[in-house]
């Protein structure tokens, strides 16, 4: 019954493209032809630009990334950062990111000097 059912659907779909085979043909090739024509005369006047500002958004978003690890590893505390926050820090969780030992806390208390012999005996195994 299942099978019937999508064989049915399936000769549907190939009847409804079989009867409008012309115009999904000149719609196809046309639409194609006009936005191709279209995207050379931006690449032609426009290529130099966009070229540009694909390179600076690329390094912006590389750099926007280098910030946002090196803040939630904790090489950057929150002074440094100042006010300026990321939204995507906002949005990802603790769980994104395993207890690997280079939480932000932990960081912080490694680089006190006495406070690291006090973590690290604390989270020593026995």
């Amino acid at each position: 019954m299942h099978i019937n059912d999508a064989r049915s659907t399936l000769q549907e779909y190939l009847t409804d493209m079989s009867k409008a085979w012309a115009v999904i043909a000149v719609c196809g090739f046309l639409g194609g032809m006009v936005l191709s024509l279209g995207y050379m005369v931006v690449l032609r006047y426009f290529a130099g630009y966009m070229a540009w500002l694909t390179l600076l958004f690329v390094n912006l978003v590389f750099v926007a990334f280098t910030l946002l690890c090196a803040t939630r590893a904790g090489l950057i505390g929150d002074n440094a950062v100042g006010k300026v926050r990321f939204i995507a820090t906002d949005s990802i969780s603790p769980l994104t990111f395993p207890n690997t030992g280079f939480l932000p806390e932990r960081r912080r208390a490694l680089a006190g000097g006495q406070e690291c012999l006090k973590v690290k005996d604390s989270l020593s195994l026995h």
